[in-house]
């Protein structure tokens, strides 16, 4: 067993600084934002949970690469079953926030044939119809003065 960690910690432990430092300016640019249209609560909560769980699994990530060596067999075996778990969590969340899309965007489509119909049935009552029947567009052609 190697009593050297996988890469050298002068490289991994700063990129792993750096990396942390733009997840938490994410997540504090996240929760500072307002509510919206495109940020409704169930996303900034699953985002928010996402941010932190990658927070953690980058430091996992760095101490298993640059300071966990194979010969502290016990440590380096937990780093890296914790470290892969982490990134599974953040994948399942990742497939969450993709059905929280999907079910907002259904809910919108939803909405918007409703208007649709409505805004018809108006119509329909102004051209002085009185069942939503379907619409004729039957079309009579002049005739040809040219024959």
């Amino acid at each position: 067993m190697s009593p050297h960690p996988i890469a050298p910690p002068w490289l991994v432990l700063p990129l792993g600084a750096i990396t942390l430092i733009v997840i938490a300016g994410y997540l504090t640019a996240l929760r500072a934002a307002p509510e919206s249209d495109a940020l409704p609560a169930s996303r900034r909560r699953i985002r928010l949970l996402s941010g932190w769980i990658s927070m953690i699994t980058v430091a996992l990530l760095a101490y298993g690469f640059g300071v966990a060596t194979p010969a502290q067999t016990r440590t380096f075996m937990l780093t890296w079953v914790a470290a892969t778990a982490m990134v599974g969590l953040v994948l399942v969340l990742a497939m969450i926030d993709l059905g929280d899309t999907y079910r907002m965007r259904r809910a919108e489509q939803r909405a918007r044939m409703r208007e649709l119909a409505d805004a018809r049935r108006e119509a329909l009552r102004g051209a002085g119809r009185s069942h939503p029947g379907p619409l004729s567009l039957s079309h009579h052609p002049e005739p040809d003065d040219d024959r």
